[in-house]
């Protein structure tokens, strides 16, 4: 299977297949966005020049930006979610995002994740669990590799300092529809959904 990536309006999108992987050290599955079978990379760049298949092997340096976010889960296990700013020169803004950023030199996606929730909520991160990957090459303002995270706090929205967006809040699964979701996380979120790891009250942490 030869998948690449097509330039929509600016933004990139993600084509997804399936392919194992590994939660907390038990079996899950990493849901991954324009691999082959084997679980290569294109090259989104390669790809974008030429509408011919490209080649079935890439490298993870390929995607010059990596990503790393979390799905946090309140005290009441409803997910927190935040409201982006307005201004009109950042991607996706007045859409809610998950918690998280990008990676810097040398740090892993855990370090980046915990140094993310902590930067922007002020909260010390101790347990997580690792959901899935994505490589991006569409439906975000760049390509990137995201790197997604559940965890739970003892928290909720009113206990909690925003230091950036415009807005916290928190929602059940079933209010995910009513909000409008930066780049891919959305399906992201949907994926989530479908996988049933949603803390319920008797999941502890």
């Amino acid at each position: 299977m030869r998948l690449y990536p097509i330039l929509r309006d600016g933004f990139f999108g993600a084509h997804l297949t399936e392919a194992s992987g590994v939660r907390s050290g038990a079996a899950g599955v990493e849901r991954k966005c324009s691999l082959s079978p084997a679980g290569v990379l294109p090259s989104w760049k390669e790809a974008r020049s030429s509408r011919e298949p490209i080649r079935e092997k890439f490298e993870l340096e390929d995607f010059a930006k990596q990503v790393s976010m979390v799905l946090l889960f309140d005290r009441h296990n409803r997910l927190l979610i935040y409201l982006r700013d307005g201004k009109p020169d950042i991607p996706f803004p007045n859409h809610w995002d998950f918690f998280g950023g990008h990676l810097e030199d040398g740090e892993t996606p855990e370090r980046a994740m915990v140094r993310e929730v902590k930067e922007e909520l002020g909260v010390d991160l101790k347990q997580w669990n690792f959901f899935r990957r994505y490589a991006c090459t569409e439906g975000d303002a760049y390509p990137n590799l995201k790197y997604l995270y559940w965890a739970k706090i003892d928290k909720i929205p009113a206990e909690l300092n925003l230091a950036e967006g415009e807005r916290l809040t928190s929602i059940a699964p079933e209010q995910r529809q009513n909000f409008k979701f930066a780049n891919i996380l959305g399906q992201i979120l949907e994926d989530f959904v479908e996988s049933g790891l949603w803390p319920q009250p008797v999941d502890n942490f």
